[in-house]
Order: structure tokens, then C-alpha cells, then sequence
């Protein structure tokens, strides 16, 4: 199965659903921007061999950082190495003659420096655009929404605009053994992305303008569309039974109190006199037995 990108007019659903107040249409929308975004943007750029290829096109940057990938709980993360200069500095009293350069190592991750936040964001999982912005020293905004359009300034302008980066893109989907590299999550996970340049550069250029136009609404927040009525309580409906049977009445339901068992006594009460009762009506039994 292949997908017709011309077919896919998310732009226009979206905006009709919203004139029409359709929010569960309008966050379907979302939804499916999101597999659009994942397929041409997160798993192309977070492809370690497409980052390697940016990074050795710019090879000043690339004496300063090396792109990474750690682990936060069982997800991959995307950030930065970086290097920097340190002079030894004096001790309290004490003078240094030849102070000393050295060169220290310190990681740029998103998650620590707090402009990405899943507590706040649920689905901002674009560590990978929050590392080729830190790469590329691009000061990254305070603001929600234009973090998110720095991200899609950086792959139109910085990105996309390098004929170097772009002929590196198209050798590695053109490559025979790297059929089968990227799945279509339009589609399913199991699915097999149509490894076409031509196809997979208009994909990732309509990704970006939905993106732009709506799509950063997916990524910030609780990722719904504006305007989505907040969901209300939960009600439990009561269950039937399945012999539709009268409920038992209330009234002889006998409920243990709490640290005396008053309800359990009472039950053995009831089975002591019940026995009670048995063993006399024997007793006058075998009497009248006895006496014929």
C-alpha cells in the first residue's frame, strides 16, 4: 500500500473541523499529523547516518560537539557533547605560575536544560530538532510556539537549503541495502516507507508546512486542538446482571464493624440457634418413638 501525499489535505480538514466546532475530528487530525511528522521528520533527522552526514558537513561545529544518543528510562534521547577550554583557576592563597589549559567534556540535553518538558508538553518527543538546534548554536526561545517554529526555520533554511546535505540524503535512500530502513507510520510500524528521494523530500516539506500551519499545537500543552472542551468525570454505569436477578435487599446484608467482627457474631449466633432448634424437634421425636 502506498500513500498519495497530493490525497492527504490534513491542512483543510483541520480548519473545517475547527469552523465546525468537530474537536474529535479536529484531534483525529492531530493524531495523523503526528505519524506524518514521525515518518519525515523525527526518523529521517534522528537517523544516525543522516546526522553523521550533517555533522561532517560542518566540520568547525563538528570540533565543538558530537551528536549522541542516551537513554531517559527505556527512550532513546538525542543531545550533545561539548567541548570547552578550562584554565586552572588558583586555590584560595595560592598563586599559579603557568596556569594550564585543559579540555572538558559537558552534555547539551534538552530534558536537563528544561526546554523540553514532558511533564507540561505530553508529546514533545523532538529531541532530535532540540539537538541539531543546539548544534547548529541556535539559541533556542522561552516561548512554546516559537521553539517550534525555530525547529521548522532550521530545516527549511539551514537544513534543507544545503545542496551538500541534500545529495547525502538522497545517496543514503538510494542506497539498494537501505530498503526497508524507514517504515511509513502513516501507514502501520510494520510498513515499509517507499525509499524515493523525489517522495520522501516532498513529504518532509509538507510535513514542515503542517507542522507550521497547525501541527505545533500537537506538541505543546496536552496536545489537543484549541479550544477542546476538557473531559469531564467518569461515570460508572451499574452493571446487570447477566440473570437479571432482583438485588438482595439492603436491609439483611449484616456489615462487619470495623476491629470487632460484630457482623461475624451475629452470623454464628443465627447457626447456633438454628442448631438448637434442630436437636429439640430430634429429642421430641425419638420421644413419641419411645412411647409407641
Amino acid at each position: 500500500m502506498e500513500t498519495d501525499l497530493k490525497e492527504r489535505y490534513l491542512e483543510e480538514r483541520y480548519h473545517k473541523s475547527l469552523e465546525k466546532n468537530n474537536f474529535k475530528e479536529c484531534n483525529e487530525v492531530l493524531k495523523e499529523f503526528s505519524r506524518e511528522q514521525f515518518t519525515f521528520i523525527n526518523q529521517i533527522f534522528g537517523d544516525k547516518t543522516i546526522r553523521s552526514d550533517i555533522r561532517a558537513l560542518y566540520p568547525e561545529l563538528a570540533k565543538k560537539y558530537k551528536l549522541k544518543v542516551t537513554k531517559i528510562g527505556r527512550l532513546d534521547h538525542h543531545m550533545l557533547t561539548g567541548k570547552k577550554v578550562v584554565v586552572d583557576k588558583p586555590r584560595e592563597g595560592k598563586r599559579i605560575t603557568n596556569p594550564q589549559e585543559k579540555i572538558e567534556e559537558f552534555d547539551i540535553c534538552s530534558y536537563k536544560n528544561g526546554d523540553q518538558n514532558w511533564d507540561e508538553d505530553v508529546n514533545d518527543m523532538l529531541c532530535q530538532s532540540y539537538s541539531l538546534l543546539a548544534f547548529f548554536e541556535i539559541p533556542i526561545s522561552s516561548d512554546k510556539k516559537e521553539k517550534q517554529m525555530q525547529m521548522i526555520q532550521m530545516y527549511r533554511d539551514t537544513i534543507l537549503k544545503n545542496k551538500k546535505i541534500l545529495k547525502k540524503l538522497e545517496e543514503t535512500i538510494s542506497e539498494p541495502k537501505n530498503l526497508g530502513l524507514w517504515k511509513d507510520f502513516r501507514i502501520s510500524k510494520k510498513t515499509n516507507l517507499k525509499m524515493d528521494p523525489s517522495e520522501i523530500l516532498k513529504g518532509i516539506h509538507k510535513s514542515l508546512d503542517d507542522w507550521e500551519s497547525f501541527g505545533y499545537h500537537y506538541f505543546i500543552g496536552d496536545g489537543t486542538c484549541p479550544g477542546t472542551p476538557e473531559p469531564g468525570p467518569i461515570v460508572i454505569e451499574p452493571r446487570a446482571t447477566r440473570s437479571h436477578a432482583r438485588p438482595r435487599d439492603e436491609t439483611s446484608i449484616v456489615e462487619p464493624h470495623r476491629g470487632t467482627g460484630m457482623g461475624y457474631k451475629k452470623s454464628k449466633s443465627k447457626s447456633k440457634k438454628s442448631k438448637s432448634k434442630s436437636k429439640k424437634s430430634e429429642s421430641k421425636k425419638s420421644k413419641s418413638n419411645s412411647k409407641k
